[in-house]
C-alpha cells in the first residue's frame, strides 16, 4: 500500500526492522537501508535494472535478507516542484511492485539528490552514486519521522 502517514511506521514497525530506499532510475536502482533504530541512512548497493521480474526478484531476496518494514521510493520532482515524466513512471513502478509485493511504499522528494551527491563526491567515483542518493533522501525522511515523533 502507497503511505503518507509516516507515523504508521513507529507504530507498526517490528524490532530490529528497517527501511529501504530506492533511487529508481531508467538503467539502476540505488538501495540505501536505515539502521534498525531509524536514525542512520547507509548506502546498500546499486543493482543494474534488467527486466521488471528480475528486479522484482531482487529487491524481494534484499526486502528478506535486510528485514525491510517499508519502501521509501524518492518521487522526482522537477526543481520547481512540478511533476513530469518521471515521476509517473515511479508510480508506475511502485504499484507493479505492489502487485508482488505486500509492503507499505512512501515516496520522498528526491529532487536534486543525485547532483549534490555527484557535487560533493570527493572520489569522483561514479559508481555508486545511485546508492548514495538512495541513502541521502531516505536520511530527510528517517528526520522527518523523527521530527514528527519528537512533537506528537
Amino acid at each position: 500500500m502507497i503511505m503518507e502517514d509516516i507515523q504508521f511506521i513507529k507504530k507498526h514497525i517490528g524490532k530490529n526492522q528497517r527501511l529501504l530506499s530506492l533511487d529508481v532510475s531508467k538503467n539502476n536502482i540505488g538501495l540505501a537501508t536505515s539502521d534498525s533504530n531509524l536514525s542512520l541512512a547507509f548506502p546498500l548497493k546499486t543493482i543494474k535494472r534488467t527486466q521488471f521480474k528480475n528486479d522484482i526478484i531482487l529487491l524481494k531476496k534484499i526486502i528478506a535478507t535486510e528485514e525491510i518494514f517499508a519502501l521509501v521510493i524518492g518521487f522526482p520532482y522537477d526543481g520547481d516542484g512540478s511533476l513530469n515524466e518521471r515521476t509517473q513512471s515511479t508510480k508506475d513502478f511502485a504499484k507493479e511492485v505492489l502487485k508482488h509485493i505486500d509492503i507499505p511504499i512512501f515516496f520522498q522528494d528526491e529532487r536534486f539528490s543525485t547532483n549534490l551527491v555527484k557535487h560533493n563526491n570527493l572520489k569522483k567515483n561514479n559508481k555508486d552514486i545511485d546508492e548514495q542518493a538512495a541513502a541521502w533522501f531516505l536520511q530527510i525522511f528517517l528526520d522527518k519521522l523523527n521530527n514528527v515523533l519528537q512533537f506528537s
